[in-house]
């Protein structure tokens, strides 16, 4: 092609019209000859004339020829076949011509003088023609050499430089007159301005011209194909500028381009002009002056991992990228389907609000775990959904893989080796899809025929009361109709049956003197009990049960569904309906403590999983500024939980009986000392509100007669033989308890602090540990008040608001019991 820089677009002339105009030149038709009376040097112009037509002709220097000469011989007016020839009369034309035309004649010749033609000198010489010209003998001029060198020797040149001489329009005359399209491709790109991208109007609009007139519609969306799949002609340009999480950016636009003078803001743009602004736009980049300071928008495609990062949880950082730069109109839109981000701002600012959100993905990190380990099953994508809406997270499942990506937001200034939100993710999965292997679920209705007749009521404002997990259902209580005022309910007696082991009556003891004043640690000190002791509660509260998306309660009479999933939602008395005993058995208003689980890490060997390492719980008492001691750390075998549906009466009760192993906290340093360095490692703050652990306690020796299925019967106190167990931190609680004395029994109100996972309640429960006699406790046989049927007799008084110390229920709240 003729290929050239060009340096601006002034004089832009394109490729199509060059072409033309060379093959134009190069295939012109010569002039005809001209008779050999006017071939010589003419010095001014002269004018042919015949009739009113006049034809200018160059006049020759040195013909001694008479003002006026017709063209033929004589007077002879007719041509050799016979026919009339046209007269012609030769006028001089001066700078002032006047009206008359006046005979003009030819000035007299000048000698033959020598001439320069490629360094070498030529004289011209008159040679007669063997043709007829206009009538008369043809003659030519020779330009004849005479041997000599002009004015200085020319450089000789080599045969080979002559023979690689190219002559432009011959190569032009061997090429189609249609360029071709690459050659069209690369012309438009010439045009592209060198390290500019905000031009001056008038630069922006030559531009813009230039492309609209220079070339056709199908050319124009070559380009743009071209350079947005192959960016074949973006040479020397760092493409990898963008993050790798960017997987496709857009050009800035504008919104509105400005409107020229002259023009109205409604007319339509040509099809073509769209293009070129599309191309100027989109390929190059460049923008005018005017057009910059509007308002606009920049698209970009990210990552899912990095997509989910700007749509979970509060995401402040966002907001405050959104008050610092945005402002007036400008917006930041996130749009799901495609993963498209889309700033609306003016250029520069939408440059600026790009750059901080990349400074902030750049402090992103993501961790990944193999879906197995949590679960065997499918695990549901709005778990995972939710699981990362409240920790701030971006969690990911890969389906080809089976891996669960999660990516967040790390702050520099957290310690290393404590929890990531990685880690809080995997947790919080294990809770909520995990199995738990050494637990145990009962339900039961009393009486039994209260399992018909009956509707499920919607329990409202229970989420905050529920681990998260199960805040993404509607929860529902079965109840029935109960009797007009005035009238006996149905009496109800809990079966102490339904507990599976015995109760374990020891005397009630402050757990903190326990287990550091002088006199209750023994002797010899030992690992782990020797034998299993069982804790017995009794919680008051409502059992519900998970409905269907869209629930609404039934206006008919239905039948209980025990397949449903439950859970269990505590409820408190009124406070003016509440006189228990002010005889306060801890020191203080309240004690603190915090309970910290572990749970056995499913990336062990399976031969260790295969065991069934028993689940941990560490008690550690604290006050307002500082953990104080370490209490106890339990190893507990398993638990049962047994759910007893009162649907006639205002609450239900969870009985909940747990087994374990205890090792006291004086012990601990001695021989769990892996625990020790994980409280050494933690940041616990109560001041503050800071309780942050590290992800794993590690190396754990435990006997092997707490593995598997413990037994209830003693066994050796020491046993050589022990197995490495590797944990995870599981969940924190902080508990703040109140307890008295109720019927020779312990009462406890308990304030109990679980965060996102556990959530926030409060709850009244009876244990099943001896606590000294009080007022109330005359009315049951003082042999028989630590048997089973004592306990689970209190437990049904509590429930049916038989008993004047704790109602549940007012008189005007029963209401909603009766004529159901």
């Amino acid at each position: 092609m003729l290929g050239r820089k060009v340096s601006g677009s002034g004089g832009f002339v394109c490729l199509q019209c060059r072409l033309q105009l060379g093959v134009a030149a190069r295939t012109r038709q010569p002039f005809p000859p001209i008779a050999t009376n006017f071939i010589s040097t003419i010095p001014s112009r002269r004018r042919l004339l015949s009739g009113d037509a006049n034809v200018d002709l160059p006049t020759t220097s040195g013909a001694s020829e008479p003002d006026t000469h017709s063209l033929g011989h004589g007077n002879n007016n007719e041509d050799a076949t016979g026919a009339p020839i046209p007269q012609f009369r030769l006028v001089k034309v001066g700078p002032q011509e006047s009206n008359e035309h006046e005979l003009a004649s030819p000035p007299p010749r000048r000698p033959n003088r020598p001439y320069e033609s490629h360094g070498r000198r030529v004289f011209p010489k008159h040679e007669e023609l063997d043709i007829a010209i206009m009538g008369r003998p043809g003659a030519a001029i020779i330009m004849q050499s005479s041997g000599q060198w002009g004015r200085g020797k020319p450089e000789m040149k080599s045969k080979e430089s002559n023979e690689s001489r190219l002559d432009l329009f011959e190569l032009v005359e061997k090429e189609s007159i249609e360029p071709s399209a690459s050659d069209v491709l690369v012309n438009i790109h010439e045009l592209k301005p060198d390290g500019l991208d905000v031009l001056s109007e008038q630069a922006f609009n030559a531009l813009k011209d230039t492309l609209v007139d220079g070339f056709t519609k199908a050319q124009l969306a070559s380009y743009i194909h071209q350079s947005q799949a192959a960016k074949q002609f973006k040479k020397g340009e760092d493409l990898s500028s963008d993050p790798p999480w960017v997987l496709e950016r857009y050009a800035w636009v504008p919104a509105a381009e400005p409107v020229q003078k002259g023009s109205s803001p409604l007319a339509p743009k040509s099809p073509k002009a769209r293009l070129v602004a599309k191309l100027m736009q989109d390929c190059w980049g460049v923008y005018s002056e005017e057009s910059v300071k509007q308002q606009g928008h920049l698209d970009l495609k990210l990552r899912d991992i990095e997509f989910g990062l700007l749509l979970t949880g509060t995401n402040k950082w966002l907001r405050d990228i959104t008050r610092d730069f945005l402002k007036d109109g400008k917006q930041i839109e996130l749009i799901r389907p495609r993963n498209f981000m889309s700033i609306t701002a003016p250029r520069q600012t939408a440059e600026l609000v790009l750059r901080e959100i990349h400074k902030i993905l750049d402090m992103s990190r993501t961790s990944r775990f193999d879906a197995s380990l949590i679960s065997k099953d499918p695990i549901d994508p709005v778990i995972l959904q939710e699981a990362g809406r409240i920790t701030n997270t971006s969690v990911f499942h890969d389906p080809s893989t089976n891996q669960i990506f999660v990516s967040w937001i790390h702050k520099t200034e957290q310690k290393e080796d404590l929890e990531v939100l990685g880690d809080v993710v995997l947790r919080f999965l294990l809770h909520a899809c995990g199995c738990a292997s050494r637990s145990s679920h009962t339900l039961q209705v009393l009486p039994n025929n209260h399992a018909v007749g009956g509707r499920y009521l919607a329990e409202h404002g229970c989420d905050p009361k529920l681990p998260w997990q199960e805040r993404l259902r509607q929860w529902a209580r079965w109840a029935i109709a109960v009797p007009k005022s005035g009238l006996q309910s149905t009496s109800i007696d809990i079966p102490a049956n339904i507990l599976p082991h015995p109760l374990s009556m020891g005397e009630h003891r402050d757990v903190t003197v326990e287990a550091f004043e002088g006199d209750h640690i023994p002797s010899a000190p030992q690992s782990w009990s020797e034998k299993l002791e069982t804790e017995t509660r009794a919680i008051f509260g409502h059992v519900v049960q998970a409905q269907r998306t869209g629930f609404s309660p039934s206006t008919t009479l239905a039948r209980l569904e025990p397949s449903l999933p439950r859970t269990f939602v505590p409820v408190l008395p009124p406070l003016r309906n509440l006189s228990l005993s002010a005889d306060l058995h801890e020191k203080g208003l309240w004690q603190s403590t915090v309970v910290i689980r572990f749970v056995p890490s499913p990336h062990q060997a399976p031969e260790i999983l295969a065991t069934m390492p028993p689940t941990l719980e560490l008690l550690l008492d604290i006050d307002h500024h500082e953990v104080k001691n370490i209490i106890f750390l339990r190893a507990v075998a398993d638990t049962f939980v047994g759910d007893v549906l009162l649907p006639a009466e205002p609450v239900d009760v969870r009985l909940v009986q747990t087994r374990f192993f205890t090792m006291l906290g004086p012990n601990i340093g001695m021989y769990a000392a892996p625990v020790i360095d994980f409280l050494d490692r933690a940041d616990m703050r109560p001041a503050e509100g800071v309780l942050k652990t590290p992800p794993e306690l590690n190396g754990l020796a435990l006997p092997r007669r707490l593995l598997g299925n413990p037994s209830d019967t003693s066994s050796s106190p020491e046993v050589v033989d022990s197995v490495t167990v590797d944990y995870l931190f599981a969940s924190l609680e902080m508990e703040r308890i109140i307890s008295t004395a109720f019927h020779g029994f312990k009462v406890s109100y308990r304030s109990i602090e679980a965060g996102q996972r556990g959530g926030r309640r409060s709850e009244i429960s009876l244990d099943a540990v001896r606590m000294g006699a009080d007022e109330h406790s005359d009315s049951i046989d003082q042999h028989t008040v630590k048997t089973a049927e004592s306990f689970m007799s209190v437990v049904s008084n509590l429930a049916k608001c038989s008993d004047p110390v704790l109602k549940w229920q007012t008189t005007d709240e029963m209401s909603r019991y009766e004529d159901m």
